[in-house]
């Protein structure tokens, strides 16, 4: 039997798994992330076919943003007065917090006397 094994973090109390996001969405955000940091001064925005969608996306991206294997990213929706209830704009940033957090793993503990 074969058989693929690898760590994952951990989802926090109502975060959905990292494996419950779809791939697709994992490379729309690393991209537009990407995007934004080549291009200071923009943000995001995007467009859906119904508020559902626009929840359902929510959750997916600020689940993958915590947990997201090349670094954490801070996810935050921008105030929208005017759009409809299918449009978000939005910002990503480097979790800083975060990631320093989990680089900073205790290392090996070396005995007294060896």
């Amino acid at each position: 039997m074969a058989v693929k094994i690898t760590a994952v973090a951990s989802p926090k109390p109502g975060q959905g798994a990292t494996l419950d996001i779809p791939q697709e969405v994992k490379d729309d955000i690393d991209a537009i992330y990407a995007h934004l940091r080549e291009n200071p001064g923009t943000e995001g925005f995007a467009e859906f076919d119904s508020a559902d969608e626009v929840n359902k996306w929510l959750s997916q991206v600020r689940s993958y943003v915590r947990t997201r294997e090349a670094g954490a990213l801070k996810f935050r929706q921008l105030p929208s007065k005017h759009l409809a209830d299918t449009q978000l704009r939005f910002s990503l940033t480097a979790d800083l917090p975060a990631n320093g957090e989990r680089d900073a793993k205790p290392g090996p503990v070396s005995k007294p006397g060896k």
